[in-house]
């Protein structure tokens, strides 16, 4: 009975740790603000030690051992849905901007394609030639000056200045603002994805 003991308390040790290393590895995600999630790391939030060993462990556990073991279980429960519930309101104010922000929800045709201003965007940077039919999105739909135009390609300064009017902004302030709304964007679908895992 004492070896049993010994071994069920080895468990409970052991299972704990696990429960530690996963609410640490979520706070990690969740403090960095990571643009990328992996799969694994939030399935191993889910992986809490099934019925019968947590049963076969209750089992040679003493009182007090069963007692602060559901504690340490509903506080990291407990710490994990507030968390959530950060990230959530986080996540509902995100889609609030993006779907009133007017430059947000501008968009251009590019030839016969409608996109919206992010997709001018390399890598997440406001590039600093674009094609003529970008230019053309930019002056909203007027025709791009021969003079301006060098090797198919036009400098973004001769073709932002309308635009930036439009909205109020100087040329730096929308480009800024673009560049803004493209990573929000990116964080939308990483905490959706990060959500959407912990809960299912």
């Amino acid at each position: 009975l004492v070896v049993e003991r010994v071994e069920g308390e080895a468990q409970l040790r052991e299972y704990l740790g696990y429960i530690k290393q996963q609410s640490n590895e979520l706070k990690g995600l969740l403090a960095k603000k990571e643009t990328t999630m992996a799969a694994g790391k939030v399935e191993a939030i889910r992986a809490i030690p099934d019925k019968q060993k947590l049963t076969e462990a209750f089992k040679v556990m003493s009182y007090e051992d069963r007692v602060a073991f559901r504690d340490t279980m509903e506080g990291q429960v407990a710490e994990l849905q507030s968390m959530l519930g950060e990230q959530s309101n986080e996540l509902a104010g995100i889609k609030e901007f993006l779907e009133s922000d007017p430059v947000a929800t501008y968009t251009g045709f590019v030839g016969k394609k409608r996109l919206p201003l992010t997709s001018l965007l390399v890598k997440g940077k406001w590039p600093e030639t674009i094609t003529v039919k970008q230019a053309t999105m930019l002056k909203m739909g007027k025709e791009v000056s021969p003079a301006v135009i060098k090797n198919g390609r036009v400098s973004w300064e001769y073709v932002t200045d309308e635009l930036a009017d439009h909205f109020g902004m100087t040329e730096q302030q929308l480009i800024d603002h673009i560049e803004q709304i493209a990573l929000f964007k990116q964080k939308e679908v990483d905490l959706a994805i990060l959500i959407g895992s912990a809960e299912g």
